[in-house]
């Protein structure tokens, strides 16, 4: 016979009902610690959902110089954000989003001209290590 082993609602079962042996008070403990849970749950990611949200759009909005520009392959304009509260946060520019984000809506479109994927990766790489590079000076 194979015993499965418990869940960790089912081992807190067994230890509430060692403490207090009547079922239904141990079933609403449980529920109430599950109930609790899933709200902590909802607020954590819903703040995060905020901050990293509401960080990304005051960066891409209060840029000035919209975006960093591919002139050929071998010549790129980076420009590195102004407001630096999404990349403080992930450690990515609003602008490499911006780039994935254009590289998806071309694969939807059927585009097949690879060449970009190569240009908008080094142009990524670009523009973070523009924004290290940036992040130094300031300690300095």
């Amino acid at each position: 016979m194979y015993n499965h082993p418990l869940s960790s609602d089912e081992e807190i079962l067994v230890l509430l009902k060692r403490k207090l042996p009547i079922i239904y008070i141990c079933k609403d403990i449980l529920t109430l610690k599950k109930k609790e849970e899933q709200k902590e749950t909802y607020e954590y990611h819903l703040n995060q959902w905020n901050n990293i949200c509401g960080s990304y759009f005051a960066s891409r909005d209060s840029q000035v110089l919209k975006c960093s520009l591919i002139w050929n392959k071998e010549t790129y304009l980076i420009i590195p954000d102004e407001n630096r509260s999404f990349y403080n946060l992930t450690g990515l520019s609003y602008q490499c989003v911006e780039l994935l984000h254009e590289i998806i809506q071309r694969y939807r479109e059927e585009y097949t001209d690879y060449d970009y994927d190569e240009l908008y990766s080094i142009l990524s790489y670009k523009i973070i290590e523009e924004m290290t590079n940036k992040r130094k000076f300031k300690k300095i």
